[in-house]
C-alpha cells in the first residue's frame, strides 16, 4: 500500500530534523517539511496500538454534522 508502514519504514527515520527554529506555537506554510523532510514522523509500530484517533475522528465527524450545537 502506498505510504503504508512497509513503504515508510524503508525511508529515513522519522525523527524531527529541526531545520527551522520558531517560537512555540508559531508555524509557517512549510513547517512540516522543515521538520520532517522525508514526510514520515515517529514510529510506525505505535499506530497499531492507537485507539484514541478513531474515537476522535468519529467525534469530529458527528459534531461537524451540527456545528451550531458544539460547546463554546
Amino acid at each position: 500500500m502506498h505510504a503504508g508502514e512497509s513503504e515508510t519504514s524503508m525511508q529515513e527515520p522519522g525523527a524531527d530534523q529541526a531545520r527551522v527554529k520558531l517560537p512555540e506555537g508559531l508555524y509557517t506554510g512549510i513547517w512540516w517539511y522543515a521538520r520532517f523532510p522525508n514526510h514520515y514522523a515517529g514510529e510506525g509500530a505505535a499506530v497499531k496500538a492507537d485507539q484514541e484517533s478513531l474515537r476522535l475522528q468519529n467525534e469530529f465527524c458527528e459534531r461537524s454534522k451540527h456545528p451550531l450545537e458544539t460547546p463554546q
